[in-house]
């Protein structure tokens, strides 16, 4: 919804920790990952290519004993198992359903 004073925000997928959201500007769209208090930002060829790389982070089946990392041109998060899995499900919100 866009009252005019910026630009018209849409939340794509939603978990209790995380959050996608797109942002459209009349000159762009940018799109929103957020990760509790950090939130990476894609401009739309950025997450398309993120997009590209959803099938294996899907793939990758959470273990209690491992970390997981992910690595952005802007840092990097560095995951445990229980937040592995709700990035997961994330993740699953923004793959087309069949």
């Amino acid at each position: 919804m866009n009252n005019g004073a910026g630009p018209d925000v849409e939340t794509i997928a939603e978990t209790e920790n995380y959050q996608v959201w797109r942002a459209k500007e009349p000159d762009e769209i940018t799109y929103h990952l957020e990760f509790g208090y950090f939130t990476v930002h894609f401009f739309e060829e950025d997450w398309e290519a993120f997009l590209e790389q959803v099938p294996d982070i899907l793939k990758e089946n959470p273990d209690a004993d491992s970390s997981y990392e992910l690595e952005f041109y802007n840092g990097v998060f560095q995951l445990a198992a229980d937040e592995w899995a709700e990035f997961q499900e994330l993740m699953h919100m923004l793959v087309p359903k069949k």
